[in-house]
């Protein structure tokens, strides 16, 4: 779809404000910046603002706060100058010397302000290119996503590459939700993962053990499981448990309780894994030797020709001899 301007009598509306504001922005304070660059240079009242657009005059101050915030106005007047600056947010303001308590706190959505975030995007240059690369992959951002990516930059130390390759693995993977990428940044956070190498190696083993997961749902023929469940499979991944093997300890946990349980497959596969069980043959193997201790277990147990007095008195006249 294309459309085009049908009047030569035009006025112009600074590129950042399309590219990055129109979701920050509320309805009022597009039409208060409107207002104000279509009067560009010229003197006016701010009730007259109010009057011409019909915001209330409190909600005409706080969109000039934004439009300034965001550097997208100036004023040479000095009754409004006295807007105290944005606090830009650097590594050096955001991350304190050596106060691990804090640091590791968990994300808060939206702490920052959408003039906050503008002031951030438009001063910070490897911010700002960490936004463009993001919303190259995501689309324009909200709020709530904003602040997340700072957050990530910011709060939890993750450097810029770091942040894209793990934006890159939440939408291969079909979660691009804050709460899921939240979770892997403060994962990555807590273990260390913070350099291009060990981002792109930790990208692998998850999508390993995503692939391995999956399989391990075919095999079982379950769609969902808990996270209880989910840690066990990880582990099976990590130990390198052939898909072979966890499909006959399917079988045996399916035809001995009679349904599917993860700790009881758990119970049989961390067996084989401590004995060095690593294939099916062998797994087998263990299986018919298994077979065969309880069966003669049961055949002195349930012997009917066994005497048990006369095996007494057998043992009481060994004793005497």
């Amino acid at each position: 779809m294309e459309f085009k301007a049908n009047n030569d009598n035009m006025f112009s509306i600074p590129c950042v404000v399309v590219d990055n504001l129109l979701q920050m922005a509320s309805g009022d304070h597009i039409k208060v910046l409107l207002y104000i660059l279509r009067r560009s240079g010229r003197d006016f009242a701010e009730n007259e603002i109010s009057d011409e657009t019909g915001v209330s005059q409190e909600e005409v101050d706080k969109a000039i706060d934004f439009w300034r915030r965001a550097k997208v106005l100036t004023s040479n007047s000095t009754d409004n100058n006295n807007i105290p600056p944005v606090k830009q947010i650097t590594e050096e303001t955001a991350v304190p010397e050596n106060p691990p308590e804090q640091k590791k706190k968990r994300y808060k959505q939206g702490y920052l302000s959408g003039a906050d975030i503008a002031e951030i995007k438009t001063s910070d240059t490897e911010m700002s290119e960490l936004f463009e690369v993001v919303e190259n992959s995501l689309g324009l951002l909200n709020s709530t996503q904003a602040n997340l990516i700072i957050y990530m930059h910011n709060d939890l130390g993750l450097k810029k590459e770091v942040i894209i390759i793990l934006i890159e693995y939440c939408k291969a993977m079909g979660k691009t939700n804050t709460k899921y990428i939240e979770k892997i940044a403060y994962s990555w956070f807590e273990n260390n993962i913070n350099t291009l190498e060990f981002a792109q190696e930790e990208v692998e083993r998850l999508m390993a053990n995503n692939d391995y997961t999956a399989q391990v749902k075919r095999i079982t023929v379950v769609e969902r499981i808990s996270k209880d469940d989910e840690a066990i499979i990880e582990q099976w991944s990590e130990w390198n448990i052939s898909l072979d093997l966890v499909e006959k300890a399917y079988d045996m946990t399916t035809g001995q309780i009679h349904k599917l349980s993860f700790q009881y497959m758990n119970k049989i596969i961390s067996s084989w894994y401590e004995k060095g069980i690593k294939d099916l043959e062998e797994a087998n193997k263990e299986d018919k030797t298994h077979k065969k201790k309880n069966n003669r277990k049961r055949r002195v147990h349930n012997d009917d020709d066994f005497d048990v007095d006369m095996y007494k008195i057998f043992i009481n006249d060994f004793e005497v001899i």
